[in-house]
């Protein structure tokens, strides 16, 4: 049975039951009252500075367009230094003054595709022995992760790395071209001697699986003490031409020996590039499985005679010669001239002007009296 509330002895009202719970939770307010208060002040201040420390500065973006007030944009910088081997425009001066690295690239069928010629700033192609040709990439703007075969060198490549006192990169060579290497005093890094720049790719055999990249090279220099700053000779650079004064169609056929190292280059006019073609087929890059490509094509031509040598031939690369240039869709034909050993070889047109290229990659086809140019 439920108890009935109970009347006050003195007034006649009814007494309610006690709240336990209540009562305490009352009591602890009241007697703790200025504690509590101190500390929810506390923690109200505490979030304050938080929050004043990491709420955005300035006005909040929410991405609702303002009326009357244009929406910032960041301005790029302007490249306007000229690399000095392709005429490229970078926004880093200091790119223009790295010293290059020329490195020796086999062109066997077992080493194709190569890695990275299309990174490099300008390519040597020439007949190295056999009918085999051979490639020697110079490279200052952009850094491969992956550069190769790396075969050996050769006495005349000697005269395409010492204008632009570049690195040279190889494994071994004829006893003619060390004997040069380490009289003129050319700096080098040479898998043979144990340079630690280099690896063998095992999905390959030897010796079609030498392969470097810039990172190492640059290591190892750096470790035998070269300078990697220069002022490098560069050439003449101009503009494209503009799209209707290009011609329509263009193809190059380079023969340098039997069909295997023959070589065409098809000209796109909408991209005003060259893409070029070996034995027949598109050359592709290893490491981006793309076209190779190229800006400006010079066909120079030599005279090969029998070397003095254990080498097979020599050729006559300081003197004088013909040559025809590619550019724009167009042939140009030209008068090489290379003063010495150390000096640049400059082109020049039928008035007696240098030929400035187009900016961007420049192959160097070196053919010989036994090779030959025909363009249509």
């Amino acid at each position: 049975m439920k108890e009935k509330p109970r009347k006050h002895p003195k007034n006649n009202r009814e007494e309610k039951p006690k709240d336990i719970k209540g009562n305490r939770f009352t009591r602890f307010v009241k007697k703790h009252k200025i504690s509590i208060i101190a500390v929810v002040s506390s923690l109200f201040l505490a979030l304050g500075i938080i929050v004043a420390a990491y709420w955005p500065k300035g006005e909040i973006d929410l991405g609702i367009p303002k009326e009357g007030k244009p929406k910032k944009v960041t301005k790029q910088e302007e490249p306007k230094y000229e690399m000095p081997l392709s005429g490229v425009k970078v926004t880093n001066e200091n790119l223009t003054k790295r010293r290059p690295f020329a490195v020796s690239i086999e062109n066997s069928p077992e080493a194709r595709p190569q890695s990275s010629l299309n990174m490099a700033d300008i390519v040597y192609e020439t007949v190295a022995e056999g009918g085999i040709t051979r490639f020697l990439a110079f490279y200052q703007q952009n850094e491969p992760n992956e550069i190769g075969p790396v075969r050996s060198a050769r006495t005349y490549f000697l005269d395409w790395v010492m204008p632009y006192d570049a690195v040279f990169v190889h494994a071994g060579g004829s006893e003619a071209a060390l004997n040069l290497i380490r009289s003129l005093g050319i700096k080098e890094i040479d898998d043979l001697k144990g340079d630690k720049a280099f690896w063998r790719d095992n999905s390959r055999y030897a010796p079609h699986n030498d392969y470097t990249n810039y990172s190492k090279i640059k290591n190892v220099a750096l470790k035998k003490g070269f300078d990697l700053d220069y002022n490098v000779a560069g050439y003449s650079f101009k503009d494209d031409l503009k799209k209707e004064e290009r011609l329509e169609a263009q193809t190059i056929n380079v023969s340098f020996s039997s069909a295997s190292y023959n070589v065409s280059w098809q000209y796109n006019k909408e991209r005003n590039l060259y893409n070029r073609l070996i034995a027949g087929t598109p050359h592709l890059d290893r490491v981006t499985d793309k076209q190779i490509m190229a800006k400006n094509i010079v066909v120079q031509e030599v005279l090969q005679f029998p070397s003095s040598t254990a080498e097979q031939h020599s050729k006559k690369t300081v003197g004088s010669g013909n040559a025809t240039i590619f550019l724009d869709g167009q042939a140009v034909k030209a008068i090489w001239k290379k003063a010495d050993r150390k000096s640049p070889t400059r082109f020049y047109d039928a008035a007696g002007n240098e030929i400035k290229f187009n900016r961007g990659q420049t192959w160097f086809e070196v053919i010989t009296q036994f090779g030959s140019v025909k363009a249509g």
